[in-house]
């Protein structure tokens, strides 16, 4: 399967930058993308290239390849290079190096939202370990931890947990019920003692995403009422959904399923 580039502000294969996109450029990305290309063959590709001119493209993509000796050759002549926007190519390229490399340019006032979520979904724990001053005081727009959990990346899930706050863990399970992420679930029913209502929604959710193992986890802590009134929202989830599995886990757990019950 050829590696997809996130590339800001766009997302490419290495076939469409090579075979089209961009063409003015093509040399001077192929020799971004062999990486074993001498300072001099590196020089001269982006002084005929331009490079000036692109836009920070030829930038962008030597960070996402992590050729940083092809970085530091065209950086000069690009004038008004956001260090911020090389921050969240370098992420997305996962390559550590190249990272590393723009944390020590960077301050971390520079470092976008959108290179943590970057970071998130590919499951970057050591980079977000380096920013976890932020990820305290973390109030952007993205659900970092719901991210985690969709992306079923559990150690990065744990990570967020510890260092968002304040996180609702209640909010928390249902993300990693939508998900079906078992072990992130499970990890929180360890941590925190939730009420019966907090069980009941996520059991609801869990429902809805027909996702019956993490069903199984929540019932587990759950004591089924006598009254059933506040668990019929959570039978007719599983109905309405035609969730068969999930279904069956209520019946055997002692859910009322009567017609009395109101459904």
């Amino acid at each position: 399967m050829e590696k997809q580039i996130n590339l800001r502000p766009y997302t490419l294969t290495t076939k469409d930058v090579l075979s089209g996109f961009q063409y003015k450029y093509r040399e001077l990305l192929d020799t971004i993308k062999r990486k074993n290309a001498s300072i001099d063959v590196m020089t001269q590709a982006a002084i005929e290239s331009d490079v000036s001119y692109d836009n920070n493209f030829a930038l962008n993509f030597a960070l996402v390849l992590g050729n940083i000796d092809a970085f530091n050759i065209m950086l000069p002549m690009v004038k008004d290079y956001s260090m911020a926007d090389g921050m969240t190519n370098a992420v997305s390229g996962d390559n550590q190096e190249a990272i590393k490399y723009i944390f020590d340019l960077v301050s971390y006032d520079e470092v976008t939202e959108e290179a943590l979520s970057i970071a998130v979904n590919k499951g970057n724990v050591k980079f977000l370990l380096e920013v976890s001053e932020m990820l305290a005081v973390y109030d952007g727009e993205y659900d970092l931890v719901s991210m985690a959990a969709s992306a079923g990346h559990a150690n990065v899930f744990k990570l967020l947990i510890n260092y968002i706050a304040p996180y609702s863990y209640a909010d928390a399970s249902i993300a990693a019920c939508e998900s079906g992420t078992l072990e992130c679930l499970k990890y929180l029913m360890s941590q925190y003692n939730y009420s019966s209502k907090e069980l009941l929604n996520s059991m609801k959710v869990a429902c809805i995403y027909d996702e019956s193992d993490c069903l199984i986890e929540l019932l587990s802590k759950y004591e089924v009422s006598s009254t059933p009134e506040e668990e019929n929202y959570v039978v007719r989830a599983a109905i309405s959904r035609s969730s068969f599995k999930c279904i069956k886990k209520l019946r055997q757990a002692g859910f009322d399923f009567s017609f009395d019950n109101g459904l």
